[in-house]
């Protein structure tokens, strides 16, 4: 839609012209009386007293409608314009003659998006400028035999240049953008615990090997070799990096894989807060607890059970049954349901201020643990207990 003005200074009354794709609307804020304006054989019904007719050059318009836009930008073209200074009966009909230059922004267009993309996988790029509402975009391929570009711009296949294509009537613009297909795209990194990364990669990830990765110090250079790959079950674009070294100097370090590069910053090492692992386990069953330390980020510093918080100066950890079972090793046991035990856990850094007080330690906390149904742990709902386990609810067991 574009629109002119013509103002009480061209010696009529003001008013102003919408010139919609398919008629022309006339309307004024001094003009009340209702008449019909005329535009070809075209006839609207509106609140004014003008009669409203294009000149030339016709060849701009399609009779008896105006098109999108017209055949050239910017359009200049004469208006005629017929109106009454009055509403009265005897008023004179008065006609002027003004020049309306019909101007469009130029098309342009721009592509954004990812510039790589897993063999198998798709990746969407998208359109960041659009001239009109009404303006045609097409994405071709610049070789469809090794990446193809739906209509939407999905972008599936190997190493090609997408081209965005705008066209408004016979007006256009295109802009590019290159796409690398490779084996693997890692998205995102991140440390889980000193000796653990987690990433986001996309491909076959089921073939991937440790080697695969680079795991480099950007201060240092400095390369640290990843021991083992892991993909998860559930979701394999879920990997899980295990490393032969700690991290736990707070530097940056940079992980690479296909030729792709993404940077995460180690942990400091320092222990922020402590927990337990799990706080339900289930019933006439030895299971394993631990406590858990983690930095500020949520970084694991370390997983000790009971036996190995006995050997380590800076955690106590024990758990006290309180008669509703047993402890073996670094498992627990609790006979039923609802069953508790109280496990205390505690840090200590070792460290100590001028005074003798000591500093950053975690004081002893209290955790209840309790004893629940295989399937609230799990999710599965049959069990088989061990028959060679004293005390069991025999009303609950199968």
């Amino acid at each position: 839609m574009s629109s002119f003005v013509l103002s009480s200074n061209a010696g009529i009354p003001f008013f102003k012209i919408l010139c919609l794709s398919t008629y022309i609307i006339a309307y004024g804020t001094e003009i009340t009386t209702e008449t019909i304006c005329h535009l070809s054989v075209a006839y609207l019904l509106i609140d004014c007293l003008l009669l409203v007719a294009i000149i030339s050059p016709k060849k701009l318009f399609v009779n008896p409608v105006f098109p999108t836009l017209p055949w050239k930008i910017p359009a200049v073209f004469p208006v005629k314009v017929t109106f009454k200074t009055s509403t009265k009966k005897t008023a004179k009909t008065q006609t002027k003659k003004l020049n309306y230059t019909f101007t469009v922004a130029k098309a342009s267009v721009a592509l954004s998006g990812d510039s790589a993309v897993a063999v198998g996988n798709t990746t969407k790029l998208t359109t960041t400028k659009k001239a009109s509402d009404r303006a045609k975009i097409t994405y071709t391929s610049s070789d469809e035999t090794v990446a193809t570009v739906a209509a939407d711009g999905t972008v599936t296949g190997v190493k090609a240049t997408i081209t965005a294509k705008l066209t408004i009537g016979k007006d256009t613009a295109t802009a590019t953008h290159e796409v690398e297909v490779k084996n693997y795209v890692l998205s995102t990194v991140g440390q889980s615990k000193l000796t653990e990364l987690t990433a986001t990669v996309t491909g076959d990830t089921k073939n991937l090997k440790a080697s695969d990765f680079t795991v480099k110090n950007e201060t240092t250079n400095v390369v640290y070799p990843v021991s083992k790959v892991s993909v998860d079950s559930k979701d394999a674009t879920k990997v899980t990096l295990t490393l032969f070294s700690e991290l736990n100097d707070a530097a940056n370090y940079d992980v690479t894989l296909d030729g792709t590069t993404k940077s995460f910053k180690a942990s400091d090492g320092k222990v922020a807060s402590i927990a337990l692992d799990q706080a339900t386990i289930p019933y006439a069953t030895e299971t394993e607890v631990k406590l858990v330390s983690k930095d500020v980020n949520g970084v694991v510093l370390k997983e000790l059970t009971t036996t190995d918080a006995a050997s380590d100066a800076n955690y106590n950890f024990t758990i006290d049954t309180k008669g509703n079972g047993y402890t073996n090793g670094s498992k627990l046991y609790l006979n039923k349901v609802n069953d508790t035990a109280e496990a205390t856990i505690e840090y200590k850094t070792g460290k100590y201020d001028q005074n003798g007080k000591a500093e950053g330690n975690i004081r002893p906390n209290k955790v209840t643990v309790t004893a629940v149904d295989l399937v609230a742990v799990s999710g599965f709902a049959v069990r088989i207990d061990d028959s060679g386990k004293s005390s069991f609810d025999k009303a609950t067991n199968i």
